[in-house]
């Protein structure tokens, strides 16, 4: 079931990357937007453990919610904090919430390149510059990542607040298992 798992994980991430900046080459790789672009979701699934309940920024044994997050800066752009809301269809934040940088709230642990950015809840995940792909981690709480279900991202930077709702689809469905 692990192996399955993974191979799921990584197939998305290849679509989510390779496929889908191919379709758009010309849009994502070789054109540079004049102008902040994203937050593009993906939800991956519970594939893996990189944080804990509530504001434990380490692994707990459980399978977190997993998401990445493609996003573009024309110029150096500082990414302040990342929040998570369960949500309904029209983006009204719910009772749930996962903040990277909030102690009062479970962590969101943020991830680039493999390095959590976020161990200590800093007050600035960094500087970027170009397209910038995340990882977000969340632990599972009250079902809020169950098929269908609505999730609100706000991307917090130096130049104001980027917003995604989202609508929870899983992909497992979409694959041929062996």
């Amino acid at each position: 079931m692990v192996v399955l798992l993974k191979a799921q994980r990584d197939k998305i991430a290849e679509t989510c990357i390779s496929t889908d900046l191919d379709q758009y080459s010309n849009e994502y790789l070789y054109s540079q937007p004049g102008e902040i672009t994203g937050p593009d979701v993906r939800y991956l699934g519970f594939v893996e453990d990189k944080v804990g309940p509530w504001h434990t920024a380490v692994p707990d044994g459980e399978k977190d919610a997993s998401f990445q997050m493609l996003v573009y800066f024309p110029h150096k752009v500082e990414i302040r904090n990342i929040q998570l809301y369960a949500s309904n269809s029209e983006g009204t934040k719910g009772s749930s919430w996962w903040h990277s940088h909030n102690t009062e709230s479970w962590i969101l642990g943020v991830f680039h390149n493999g390095k959590m950015l976020n161990p200590n809840r800093e007050d600035s995940l960094g500087v970027f510059t170009g397209w910038v792909l995340l990882e977000l981690y969340g632990d599972n709480e009250a079902g809020c990542f169950e098929n269908d279900r609505y999730v609100l991202f706000e991307v917090t930077t130096n130049e104001g607040v980027l917003s995604k709702l989202y609508q929870v689809t899983h992909w497992e469905d979409e694959f041929v298992r062996p």
